[in-house]
């Protein structure tokens, strides 16, 4: 079976096995209305073979930034690990923590940054349905705290879950306060199985 590539403007066609690796939108949510004290993806289905998740946010803590966590399955437990290298202007550093009771994917702006500043996150989720290996993922974050040079950073690193079960579930929150009316994450599977 062919599927349209751009519901049949061209004319061009690609295959099923092509459709298949295409990403796919699983959920799309906005904080709208009133803050949100997290982002919830549940029930996620395991007919992929990665998850994707893009982030637009911006947190309401009285700060320049807000540090972003991840969380699998509602586990709060010491059962994280993750490394990052943050680069802000023209200083490059690093962190690594073990047993933590979440992944630090980088960090957002936050209610003392420049207004209507947010900052995107792209989360990758490696085999996110294979129950029989730690639960892995990749982060790139970008983020604007004030209006000085220095104030720009870019945070790149990855993390892991040391429990041997699928997700089915990815909990996103800041680590102080609520997610700013505005924010929003999509979540998309990646290479159907």
């Amino acid at each position: 079976m062919a599927w349209p590539t751009d519901l049949g403007a061209t004319g061009e066609l690609i295959s099923a096995a092509q459709f298949n690796r295409l990403p796919m939108l699983l959920a799309d949510t906005t904080v709208a209305g009133s803050v949100a004290a997290s982002i919830d993806f549940t029930s996620i289905p395991a007919h992929w073979s990665h998850l994707r998740i893009d982030v637009c946010a911006r947190g309401d803590t009285a700060a320049t930034s807000v540090n972003l966590l991840v969380r699998f399955n509602a586990d709060s437990t010491g059962q994280y690990d993750y490394q990052y290298i943050r680069v802000q202007n023209a200083t490059v550093d690093g962190s690594a923590s073990l047993a933590q009771t979440a992944i630090i994917t980088g960090d957002v702006p936050a209610a003392s940054a420049p207004a209507s500043s947010f900052g995107p996150c792209v989360i990758d989720i490696s085999d996110y349905a294979d129950g029989s290996n730690h639960q892995v993922l990749l982060f790139q974050t970008f983020r604007k705290r004030d209006t000085a040079a220095g104030d720009l950073g870019y945070i790149a690193g990855g993390g892991l879950w040391r429990i041997t079960t699928a997700v089915s579930r990815v909990t996103l929150s800041p680590a102080a306060g609520n997610f700013a009316i505005g924010s929003r994450a999509s979540l998309y599977g990646m290479g159907r199985v």
